[in-house]
């Protein structure tokens, strides 16, 4: 099975610890790059890290984390926290919620 999703490509989701995939022309991703099906999220950007990192850089006012999480359908507290603990910093924060980028 990996074989053939290598051969044809393929997105992994951001959800359920990457458990889910996809073959590479079956999402039909929104504006930020974003696509649900069933409850299980997956993006163009692939990990929850990075998607996180890509929102961010991509608001010129930043984002706090409830605003992310409910654009992901998914919390993401825990790895935002893990990034600023990481000192990933940008140039803006929001409501105190520090926007990290690449």
């Amino acid at each position: 099975m990996r074989r053939f999703l290598k051969q044809v490509g393929y997105f992994r989701s951001y959800t359920h610890n990457g458990q889910w995939y996809t073959a590479r022309d079956s999402p039909r991703f929104d504006r930020d790059g974003l696509w649900h099906f069933k409850g299980i999220g997956f993006s163009k950007q692939g990990s929850l890290t990075r998607t996180l990192a890509h929102l961010i850089a991509r608001s010129p006012s930043g984002l706090s984390a409830g605003e992310l999480s409910q654009k992901l359908q998914h919390p993401c507290h825990a790895v935002l926290t893990q990034l600023h603990q990481a000192m990933r910093p940008c140039a803006f924060t929001r409501l105190g919620v520090a926007a990290l980028g690449r």
